[in-house]
């Protein structure tokens, strides 16, 4: 689906939607299994294709950047806020 937008009195086309899982710039899904860092999953997942969308329009061709969710999970607290707030203690 495209829209018509003008811009200095020539129409341009752009698409409305764009899935960006096929285009090459975001990684495969990952699997969390039951670990209970969902947040870090999604939080890293965004960043990843984020890159790797800027990273293209600077340079076409670059590949998609992997990063770590076991980092940023090991620097979340242990503590008893985390326990009432969230269910879980990561213990780290």
């Amino acid at each position: 689906m495209l829209a018509e937008a003008t811009f200095d009195r020539q129409p341009l086309m752009f698409a409305t939607k764009l899935d960006w899982s096929t285009t090459g710039n975001c990684l495969a899904v990952k699997d969390q299994g039951s670990c209970g860092s969902c947040w870090a999953f999604a939080a890293i997942g965004v960043v990843e294709c984020m890159i790797s969308i800027k990273a293209s329009v600077m340079a076409p061709g670059t590949k998609p950047v992997a990063l770590s969710v076991q980092e940023l999970v090991d620097c979340t607290t242990g503590s008893a806020a985390n326990v009432s707030q969230f269910g879980k203690n990561y213990l780290n």
